[in-house]
């Protein structure tokens, strides 16, 4: 069955699904599918009230219905004996002349007129702000009370409020008797944005929430400077599409989440001998990932040693365990059937504390990849168990030999 979407839109009634553009019969969603369909929506304007409110018994002005968007019609003036007519407001502190010309009509409305008693002393309250209107006007009958206009807004700011100064440092206090025609400041700061920025590959977050900046309206955001270990950063786009990118050169008008783009890096893995007969193809291993152990390669006369992480052959290559984190060569060891070999044992305090290499008779020992160990330097390489001789490297290798790695 087909599931009812949900829908809105301002402004607009839904009436619900139609299976035509006539709109006199339903879709009806409880039955099964068997054809391809097309569904469409039915929406009414919404049409609001406008009504007309006076403390004078003799004003009787007639509501209007307004259809969502459009303007009321500003009635006629009604003359009250005794009193001035001074036009219609949107609130009842007659602090907002109704704005009959653009005043978009989107709910039910009052409108409020203003009479004043005929010789009676009023005052002037003019309003002062940054942005339009810049300098707005309204009266009120002396000794009536100063009420708070009704809060202004303006794209990109936040309204602090009604000022005494032009500095606007005191607070103007509301709730008082005007005797004197009255000035007040609106203070406005610019409103102040959240950016995110998000770290993800393939829904696996690898990097949680970077940073959140908070930037001030048409402000410009700054690009964060991210890297993560065995990744590319491809840069920063707003969806997790990663088919647009984010404007670092843009004002900022509204809150944002930006996500970074990382491919994961891939390396060469290459296998190297002297055997000319040896040919194995390269690997292209992800990073983190592990190579695939060649299959054994035989060479007439040669014994095969298997595959090591040096040319020296100090260390044998663990595909099992080894992580390829760069462009990687693994050697192969060969040896002549019948060449004497003596054995070259690496005692250590650490795992591993005993590990073993060999080398041909006569062939020159090399000193061995500096070991690491967390928390602790590596002095070097030593000839005796008590660390006291340092092993001198470069000598032809005659019979087994073993060295002690030191530690502080």
């Amino acid at each position: 069955k087909v599931r009812e979407p949900q829908v809105s839109y301002e402004g607009y009634t839904f009436d619900g699904w139609y299976i035509n553009t006539n709109y006199n019969v339903k879709y009806d969603f409880t039955k099964e599918t068997v054809e391809d369909t097309t569904i469409y929506a039915k929406w009414t304007l919404n049409t609001y009230r406008v009504y007309f409110v006076s403390t004078m018994s003799e004003v009787k002005v007639n509501d209007q219905q307004v259809p969502h968007g459009g303007k009321a019609t500003k009635p006629s003036d009604i003359a009250v004996t005794g009193y001035d007519f001074k036009g219609w407001f949107e609130d009842t502190a007659y602090t907002k002349a109704f704005d009959f010309a653009n005043k978009e009509i989107t709910e039910d409305t009052a409108v409020y007129a203003k009479y004043v008693r005929q010789g009676e002393v009023e005052y002037i309250v003019t309003k002062i702000s940054e942005f339009e209107p810049k300098v707005s006007t309204y009266s009120l009958a002396a000794n009536s009370l100063i009420v708070r206009p009704a809060t202004p807004t303006e794209t990109g700011y936040d309204f602090l409020g009604w000022y005494a100064d032009e500095a606007r440092n005191t607070e103007y206090v509301f709730g008082n008797p005007i005797t004197a025609n009255v000035t007040i400041y609106a203070k406005w700061t610019k409103h102040i944005y959240t950016i995110r920025f998000v770290s993800t590959v393939s829904n696996a977050t690898i990097l949680s929430e970077i940073a959140t900046q908070n930037v001030a309206y048409k402000d410009k955001v700054r690009e964060p400077q991210v890297s993560y270990d065995g990744y590319t950063f491809d840069g920063w786009y707003i969806n997790t599409n990663y088919n647009v990118k984010y404007d670092f050169t843009k004002e900022t008008v509204e809150d944002a989440t930006i996500y970074a783009k990382w491919t994961l890096n891939t390396y060469r893995v290459y296998f190297v001998s002297t055997m000319s007969e040896v040919k194995v193809n390269d690997q292209q291993v992800p990073h983190g990932g592990k190579a695939t152990k060649p299959s054994d390669i035989a060479v007439t006369g040669y014994d095969f040693k298997g595959w090591f992480e040096d040319s020296a052959y100090t260390k044998a290559f663990d595909f099992a365990n080894k992580e390829i984190t760069e462009d990687t060569a693994v050697y192969a060891k060969y040896v002549r059937q019948g060449e004497v070999e003596y054995i070259v044992t690496k005692i250590s305090e650490f795992e591993p504390k005993v590990s073993t290499y060999s080398l041909a008779a006569n062939s020159l020992i090399v000193r061995p990849a500096t070991p690491t160990e967390t928390g602790y330097d590596f002095v070097g390489w030593y000839a005796d168990e008590a660390r006291n001789t340092e092993y001198v490297f470069g000598n032809p290798i005659t019979s087994n030999v073993t060295i002690y790695a030191k530690w502080t």
